[in-house]
């Protein structure tokens, strides 16, 4: 057969067809006139060869439009039907084979009796395939796949989207992007478990990372053999960096909390190590708006209010006040419980303030009210005020040395009110340490001594 031409001729007289009218073809050409709304079947004389042409003709079906390609070995046929008189479908026929729009070889779409759809880009140079599949997941050319799932977190609402690139060895390697709305406007973007599979902003070398211990790490690179690592710790401490990974250089730690701290910790020794600060000036204040300020050049250290100067060695504490008269008070001098004196260095002077002292004498209780440093001493002098209760005061001078096997002292400069009488004094021995002991002579039922003394060591030996 060549060709088949049908065509609507409206100035030749209409010959009408029915569904059972069959028209062989007898001849090269032939012109079949059918009229508008005709159903007609057409055979073409067994041949397999030949074009129909349609010219400005509907083709309507009664129900399903069926268009089969070939009828030899193969019963698949495209299925083209109509629902809810509004969508229009190409479907499969006979449910065995697949509707591809486009070719093998190049672009095409394809739907697959499987339930996938295929959308294929490309040509005869190669292709690529972005596949759709039943459950939801989206699978890319070189099968990494995106889908919805279950945010990791029970108490939200909604989905998160995931994706999972090919080549992750557990399920968790895929990242995992959802919103929350209870706690705030935000996005999250996690693994699939943070505490399993660390997340990584950035490549193996240049990053900020959550890692699944639960700290933050922040890793430098300058692509050249230098980096430096941070770490924010769940204990509350920043980690700096030290000078090159693997060494043994301190730690600097800084952590918050109740007593915020910073540290230079030493790995080796597990203890404190050297923290260098390097400034033209450093100045610290404190709520009240007062500053200490230590200038480094110039060995200086200034304050806007009071200077006190601390030490503490296993619970016994002392300290220095500088005040901004210029006074400086030196530590108390603990000679019992409750009994302390305080010298204040003011200008040329060298006090000893109000309500000090350094021993309590009961009545008439011979009582030792100081005690040289230690063996060492072999020579001193000590000044003494006695306070006999409300009787008025005595002060003396008590001068003594030590030849390592006697003491020798005497009591002078003494003055007094008339009416308290001399206080026995007598310098002996502790062991090899000099002390003094002082016996009250007049009516005082309580008295409070308080002293000042020079000692010293031998010379030469």
């Amino acid at each position: 057969m060549s060709n088949i031409k049908i065509t609507q001729l409206p100035e030749l007289a209409p010959t009408p067809l029915s569904g059972s009218d069959v028209f062989p073809v007898v001849s090269s050409n032939v012109t079949y006139q059918v009229t508008a709304n005709a159903i007609a079947d057409f055979v073409g004389g067994g041949a397999n060869t030949g074009n129909v042409t349609f010219n400005d003709v509907n083709i309507i079906g009664t129900g399903n439009l069926n268009l089969q390609p070939s009828a030899a070995g193969n019963s698949d046929f495209l299925d083209i039907y109509l629902t809810g008189n509004v969508d229009i479908h190409v479907a499969a026929g006979n449910g065995s084979g697949n509707v591809i729009l486009g070719t093998d070889e190049g672009s095409n779409v394809a739907v697959f009796q499987d339930g996938n759809v295929g959308i294929q880009a490309g040509n005869v140079g190669g292709t690529k395939t972005w596949a759709f599949d039943p459950t939801g997941n989206l699978t890319l050319p070189l099968n990494s796949v995106v889908y919805e799932t279950n945010i990791p977190d029970g108490a939200l609402s909604g989905s998160a989207i995931a994706l999972k690139p090919v080549g992750g060895t557990t399920a968790n390697q895929q990242l995992l992007i959802y919103p929350t709305a209870n706690d705030g406007d935000h996005i999250h973007l996690t693994s699939g478990n943070l505490y399993a599979t660390e997340l990584f902003l950035g490549s193996d070398n240049l990053y900020v990372k959550l890692a699944n211990t639960g700290n933050i790490i922040i890793n430098s690179n300058d692509g050249n053999s230098s980096n430096a690592m941070w770490t924010f710790g769940t204990d509350g401490y920043l980690t700096f960096p030290r000078d090159a990974a693997g060494n043994t250089d301190p730690y600097l730690l800084i952590q918050g909390g109740p007593t915020p701290t910073i540290q230079s910790v030493d790995v080796s020794l597990a203890g404190p190590a050297n923290l260098a600060i390097v400034s033209d000036y450093l100045e610290m204040s404190g709520f009240n708006g007062n500053t200490v300020t230590i200038y480094a050049d110039d060995g200086e250290i200034s304050t806007s209010d009071y200077l006190v100067l601390t030490a503490n060695a296993a619970g016994n504490t002392n300290s220095w006040l500088f005040d901004p008269t210029g006074s400086l008070t030196l530590p108390p001098i603990s000679l019992g419980v409750g009994l302390d004196e305080q010298t204040v260095i003011q200008s040329q002077r060298k006090r000893i303030p109000p309500l000090r002292w350094s021993s309590v004498i009961d009545g008439n209780t011979p009582t030792v009210v100081y005690t040289a440093t230690n063996a060492l001493t072999t020579s001193m002098k000590v000044t003494f005020q006695v306070q006999h209760g409300g009787l008025g005061m005595e002060f003396f001078d008590v001068s003594a040395t030590y030849t390592g096997v006697d003491t020798y002292y005497t009591v002078s400069n003494r003055v007094a009110q008339p009416n308290i009488a001399a206080s026995t004094v007598v310098v002996d021995l502790n062991g090899s340490t000099m002390q003094i002991t002082i016996t009250i002579n007049s009516a005082a039922v309580t008295s409070w001594v308080t002293y000042d003394a020079v000692e010293f060591g031998i010379p030469n030996d």
